[in-house]
Formats: C-alpha cells, structure tokens, sequence
C-alpha cells in the first residue's frame, strides 16, 4: 500500500515535493540553498547543528549525503569554509565565526546554549 500526502494546498506540496525529492530521497540543490536566508539557517544549525570541536561546528547532512559536496560548495562560495566529515559538513575554525555571525541573531534565548561549546 502507498501512502499519499492529503493537503488542501496539494500544489504548494507538489512543488515542494519537487524541489527536495527524487527517487524518493532527498535532495539540496545549489537554488534551494540560495534562496534559504539567515533565519533558515539558523533553524538547521538549531536542528541538526553540532559542534565538532571547540572552535567548530558542523551540521549533519546525512540525509543529504549525495549532496554534501554542493552544501560544501555554497557554503565556500559565500565565505564559509567547511569541507565534508565523516559524513557531515563541518566548518573551520574561520568559517565557524562566519556562519554563526551570520545565524547567531536569530537564536532564540531559550536555545542560546546551541552557540557555544
């Protein structure tokens, strides 16, 4: 038996659909990524962020993991250095400072322990 998604806005979530599956698995698309602005990326780091060590953090994109080098690639060309580890897309040192810059405004005070390591 399939099951099937039943909205009242069924186009909106065909075109959703589109945009982030294929085949059934999920995809991120250089588009997507820059159409996300500050605060979508303040709610995957809140998400799905972590830190790898103390002077960085990384995000986990496992569900991503056919499309890590693309994040990797946004995330480079807009001044975020990070490469792919273990799986996920961990930040430099450097770029660590320039993503949480960029989401750290947007944090909510409850979720402010997300900021440091």
């Amino acid at each position: 038996k399939v099951s099937t998604w039943r909205t009242a806005s069924w186009d909106c979530w065909d075109e959703f659909v589109k945009a982030h599956y294929a085949g059934g698995e999920r995809i991120i698309t250089m588009d997507v990524l820059d159409q996300m602005q500050d605060f979508g990326f303040m709610v995957w780091f809140c998400d799905k962020g972590f830190w790898y060590s103390k002077r960085q953090v990384g995000l986990r994109t496992t569900r991503y993991k056919q499309h890590n080098e693309t994040i990797v690639q946004f995330f480079r060309e807009v001044g975020m250095d990070c490469a792919v580890k273990s799986g996920r897309v961990v930040f430099t040192p450097h770029g660590t400072e320039e993503f949480l810059q960029l989401v750290a405004h947007h944090v909510p005070s409850f979720l402010h322990h997300r900021l440091t390591s």
